[in-house]
């Protein structure tokens, strides 16, 4: 063998054997691994995001179609909502110790205060979860 071929040899032997070989290797590994798990979670998020955009963009929809109160009670909407407004002051704007004017189309002022609760949670949860 010429000399020449005999110091390839020995240089890939150096180099494989070498420490910034192995590192590059378990370097590789990791980057292999490590990538697709965090575009996968950066795209989980963003999936998140949007869901969390459609269900506010949904809340607001349907609060905009009510025009009872006692309508408004049974709908899965107020079962949504009212986790998102703390239990006493769901009671205390729930109670019927309001005076009812009419303001007009069915809806009293006592209703109208409460919708507007509601809305205001929808507000808060908005935040909450940085929409916007």
């Amino acid at each position: 063998m010429s000399s020449n071929n005999i110091n390839i040899i020995e240089n890939l032997l150096e180099f494989f054997t070498s420490k910034e070989f192995f590192i590059a290797i378990i370097g590789g590994a990791i980057g292999t691994y490590f990538a697709p798990w965090t575009k996968w979670k950066f795209e989980k998020e963003k999936i998140r995001l949007e869901n969390r955009k459609a269900k506010i963009t949904h809340w607001r929809e349907e609060l905009n179609k009510v025009t009872s109160l006692s309508d408004f009670y049974n709908t899965p909407l107020y079962n949504e909502l009212s986790e998102f407004i703390p239990k006493e002051e769901l009671t205390k704007i729930m109670s019927n110790n309001a005076v009812e004017v009419n303001v007009g189309i069915g809806i009293t002022l006592r209703d109208s205060r409460v919708i507007a609760r509601f809305y205001k949670a929808i507000s808060d949860t908005e935040k909450k979860w940085s929409i916007v």
